[in-house]
């Protein structure tokens, strides 16, 4: 039986593992909301309401325009929406070993805004497909990607670190 070693964690690779959580938690409550709203017509002002907050609030994390949001805040959004959010946390190993051919792995490749923000493709793929489309195009002989998020927001991968 091999021993398990801790993956040493850089301060950059910190900073990117807390974007990428950000990210994902702000994701998972757009689309949330986003699937209420189609379907039952919900507006940010109901939200507001079940929650007891302020609308203008309530829009502004809805928007991701209040700075992010903590696990807490999301937990109690996405009960109010209707949503359980699972914490079970599962290894790579295990990930890996679920499916033919999945690399558990994140990727290594970054990508940035216009902004000059980096962050890492696990991000994207934690994104509905109702939420984002990945453009491929060769550009002057590179394979230059990018992603067009819903709204105009568009990243574009920098680098591959594989």
């Amino acid at each position: 039986m091999t021993q398990f070693k801790p993956t040493e964690i850089s301060k950059e690779h910190e900073d990117d593992l807390r974007a990428e959580a950000r990210t994902a938690m702000f994701f998972a409550l757009r689309s949330a909301f986003k699937a209420r709203a189609e379907e039952y017509n919900l507006k940010a002002k109901d939200l507001a309401e079940a929650l007891g907050k302020d609308k203008g609030y309530v829009s502004r994390v809805l928007n991701g325009t209040s700075g992010s949001i903590d696990f807490e805040t999301l937990f109690v959004f996405l009960e109010a929406l209707g949503y359980h959010l699972p914490l079970d946390p599962i290894s790579y190993e295990e990930l890996k070993g679920r499916k033919v051919n999945f690399d558990a792995r994140p990727t290594g490749v970054k990508f940035s805004l216009d902004t000059n923000q980096a962050v890492s493709t696990s991000s994207a793929k934690m994104l509905s497909k109702t939420d984002w489309h990945v453009d491929y195009d060769a550009i002057s002989g590179t394979n230059e990607q990018s992603i067009q998020l819903s709204g105009g927001v568009k990243f574009k991968f920098l680098e591959d670190a594989r």
